[in-house]
């Protein structure tokens, strides 16, 4: 396996650690979750969409529709 090392602004960087605690995961782990092939992204926007119009947020395009 690969070994990928990025450099993140501090927010970031503790916004992925915290995110990764809540969901009892390591930061690499929930990375992983969130990286997925080319094949995979078509699904995982969606989801992301989904979440965010359950939590109160527009849909894709916002006021223009």
């Amino acid at each position: 396996m690969a070994t990928l090392t990025i450099d993140l602004e501090d927010d970031l960087a503790r916004h992925v650690e915290d995110s990764a605690r809540r969901e009892h995961k390591s930061v690499s782990e929930w990375v992983k979750d969130r990286v997925k092939p080319e094949a995979d992204r078509a699904a995982a926007l969606a989801a992301i969409e989904a979440r965010a119009v359950a939590r109160g947020y527009p849909k894709r395009g916002g006021r223009d529709g």
